[in-house]
């Protein structure tokens, strides 16, 4: 395996639920990004050693590398091939939720009869969330509307063409937002094969990125930006807000998982029924996410 010369120890007050995140990061992983690709040389040298550890590829201050998660019983030792200053300390400490208040998550949920009974079952669940803006937000444009499968699907030809491939250690690394705006909406839609559309989008993303645009601090602001951009709606914003952004009260009531879990029938009623939730909804979604999606039997997935 590459060395990973760099390591910093990240606290965290438990419990945390390793099993119920690592279900989260399979069910969203993307070869290249979250693993070697089968076909790199080195790629069965980087496989996970480890049940309970991630281990992916980062870009942090112009440079790129990987980067390892290992959980630990009170903390997370990350190492890395780049230096782990403090901005991406906080960068991991968002991913993996690390500054989550259990207790405070039980206590809210305590006299719900949809969640209680979930949290009583995974007390120490967290929100998996992403650790690069610009994948983040490009792969929940290549999510939307579509199925889960869909959307991995889309997001590894998006890492196939527009990653570049480091062949000593199998891994793929995205351009900058500028590079990716650099392409025109018609040669990323001839590269991964979207519509015209979503390709529109996809571009749109970028440019902001680009610009300026920040999945993180004030999640109003953030919100109000993505959607004056062609092409995000609702869902988008709100998927964000709860993976990206990291607004605990983000509710993605346009998500079909998550209706369907709620048996709520539109995006309204399930922001209705969503209100008794406030003003922790997005562990209420992930809870749900967790139960009816990444944990569930596959034959019994939503």
């Amino acid at each position: 395996m590459t060395a990973l010369a760099h390591s910093l120890d990240l606290p965290f007050s438990g419990p945390y639920d390793v099993a119920a995140l690592l279900a989260a990061q399979r069910t969203h992983s993307v070869a290249g990004i979250d693993a070697p690709e089968p076909s790199a040389t080195a790629a069965s040298a980087e496989r996970e050693s480890e049940d309970a550890a991630i281990t992916r590829g980062i870009s942090h201050d112009g440079r790129r590398g990987i980067l390892r998660a290992v959980f630990h019983d009170d903390h997370v030792r990350a190492t890395s091939t780049l230096p782990i200053d403090d901005a991406l300390a906080q960068r991991i400490r968002r991913w993996l939720d690390l500054d989550a208040d259990p207790r405070r998550v039980a206590e809210s949920f305590a006299d719900d009869p949809v969640i209680a009974p979930l949290v009583a079952r995974r007390p120490g669940l967290r929100i998996f969330g992403h650790i690069d803006d610009l994948e983040a937000a490009c792969f929940a444009v290549l999510g939307q509307q579509v199925s889960l499968a869909s959307a991995r699907t889309f997001q590894r030809r998006f890492v196939a063409e527009f990653g570049e491939l480091d062949p000593e250690t199998g891994y793929r690394h995205l351009p900058d937002a500028a590079t990716l705006a650099g392409q025109t909406p018609q040669q990323i839609r001839d590269a991964i094969g979207l519509t015209r559309s979503r390709a529109a989008t996809l571009h749109s993303v970028a440019a902001a990125l680009a610009d300026g645009l920040e999945l993180n601090g004030d999640p109003a602001g953030i919100r109000s930006r993505l959607l004056s951009l062609k092409g995000i709606g609702p869902w988008t914003a709100d998927y964000l807000a709860v993976r990206a952004v990291g607004d605990r009260d983000a509710f993605p009531s346009g998500d079909l998982v998550l209706r369907r879990a709620m048996g709520a029938e539109d995006a309204a009623s399930a922001t209705a029924a969503g209100e008794a939730w406030r003003p922790l909804r997005a562990y209420a979604t992930f809870h749900l996410w967790t139960e009816h999606a990444y944990c569930a039997p596959a034959s019994a997935r939503l």
